[in-house]
């Protein structure tokens, strides 16, 4: 199926549903840069991260549905007719914990803490950005699918912005050299 719809808006919602049967989800992720190839097909390499989730109600009615609590993550196309309006194609749903979480750990939600504490009976405290927009970037992704001569300056920019990054910190530098040099 994946082959005969667009992929140009790739979503993902990330969040955690509390024992109490409350689904928890502070924001959703667009995919601005991903793979586009069968064996890559929406991992992202860039993408931005902002607390608009247009379809809330249709992740509490699935996950009520399979009856799951837990951390989880759901991929979605997002598909506009020629009117402009959207619709929505199901990608998958991991019932865990998703790479993609430097997003919102970034933009100070803290998915992981939240399902600790719905697990231990405390209230799950609020999940809400301390940021507008967060941008991240896989940076192994991107260099391997985005960047070549005649992009570098909108590489540039995109290094610049990006605000989170799945393996780059500026306060521990070595797991991204090792992953340079090594893999």
């Amino acid at each position: 199926m994946q082959e005969f719809l667009p992929n140009d808006e790739v979503l993902l919602i990330a969040g955690v549903r509390a024992l109490s049967g409350v689904n928890h989800i502070a924001g959703m992720i667009t995919k601005t840069k991903h793979g586009s190839k069968f064996n890559n097909l929406g991992l992202n390499s860039f993408g931005s991260l902002s607390p608009e989730v247009e379809i809330k109600t249709i992740c509490d009615r699935l996950l009520a549905g399979l009856d799951y609590y837990g951390l989880y993550s759901i991929e979605l196309l997002r598909v506009r007719d020629a009117d402009g309006k959207a619709g929505y194609y199901f990608m998958e749903i991991n019932l865990r914990s998703d790479g993609l979480l430097f997003f919102y750990d970034k933009a100070g939600v803290n998915y992981s803490r939240a399902w600790v504490e719905t697990c231990l009976g405390k209230p799950v405290s609020p999940l809400k950005m301390n940021k507008d927009i967060v941008y991240g970037m896989n940076e192994f992704q991107y260099l391997k699918n985005f960047v070549n001569r005649k992009s570098l300056v909108s590489a540039f920019r995109d290094f610049r912005k990006a605000d989170a990054f799945s393996i780059f910190s500026p306060s521990d530098i070595m797991p991204f050299f090792y992953k340079f040099i090594y893999k």
